[in-house]
């Protein structure tokens, strides 16, 4: 390596760290360093790539997914779709050992197949799910934990919003990244539900008794669950199924999806509102802006 360009990384590297040091945005700190180092070390006027740059950054087709994504979870936050949802994946988790803790990492991971997102992940179970698991007695941190833990499947299980950045910066096929991230979601949701279901066995006082089997009431319980889940189930068939078999790309499958919620939203849980559709497309706007700094 020769001496100027040594010099020229720790320049660039020390003035980027100053800036952040003194409480600049990493943003701004990262693109005022940038547009330093192009215009003024740069050879052959490369400020003038400035412009292609800085569109050929954004202007990706691909990177349309994301806004539909995050609105079509906006939506189904507001539709009441993440408390449908947790009642039917109760239905069917709760007679193991932890018992509702385990919807939560459940609905958690359903959630994160619908939306793509760790915060609407978040938002949309433990809004309900904590306070009336701490109401029916469930030790406060291991509640709060399977929800932090869930709603962290929602960069992993597919359609992610990062990996449609990831794969638009990087030049990857999303498809592919997102069959990629399916099993390992699935295996990681599995892994959480199973140490939930050791420590409490162990520690029995972290859960309330919980209820049993039930032989035939059991598959009672869980073919009716699906009376509360089946446009979760739809939408994940249709989002996955679609880009899978190749009838459709990442960002048509979220314009669909989208479309879809709202119907949902209107027609199904009937709950819909122009104030509720307006905050949706708000934070739907706020959410992406933050990604896309």
């Amino acid at each position: 390596m020769s001496p100027e360009l040594i010099f020229y990384t720790i320049l660039i590297v020390g003035s980027l760290l100053i800036l952040i040091m003194t409480g600049t945005w990493i943003c701004f700190a990262l693109y005022g360093v940038s547009i330093f180092a192009l215009m003024f070390l740069g050879r052959g006027n490369m400020q003038h790539t400035l412009e292609s740059v800085l569109f050929n950054s954004v202007g990706s087709y691909t990177l349309v997914a994301m806004p539909l994504f995050i609105l079509m979870g906006e939506m189904l936050i507001r539709s009441g779709c993440g408390e449908n949802l947790f009642t039917g994946v109760k239905k069917i988790l709760s007679p193991f050992p932890g018992g509702l803790l385990h919807t939560n990492v459940g609905a958690c991971a359903f959630f994160s197949a619908c939306t793509g997102s760790s915060t609407a992940t978040t938002v949309a179970i433990g809004s309900f799910s904590i306070p009336e698991l701490i109401r029916q007695g469930y030790n406060r941190e291991i509640t709060l934990g399977s929800i932090c833990a869930g709603g962290t499947l929602g960069i992993l299980i597919p359609p992610s919003i990062m990996m449609i950045l990831y794969g638009s910066l990087t030049g990857n096929s999303i498809g592919k990244l997102f069959i990629a991230g399916l099993i390992p979601g699935l295996v990681l949701a599995g892994m959480m539900m199973l140490y939930i279901a050791i420590i409490c066995t162990i520690n029995p006082k972290l859960a309330p008794k919980r209820t049993s089997f039930g032989g035939l009431h059991y598959i009672v319980d869980v073919l009716t669950s699906f009376k509360y889940t089946w446009p979760i189930l739809v939408l994940i068939g249709g989002i996955m199924g679609s880009i899978f078999l190749g009838l459709a790309t990442p960002t048509e499958a979220g314009a669909v999806s989208a479309l879809f919620a709202f119907l949902v939203w209107v027609l199904i849980y009937r709950t819909f509102t122009f104030k509720a559709f307006m905050e949706s497309v708000r934070e739907t706007v706020i959410i992406n802006a933050q990604l896309m700094q």
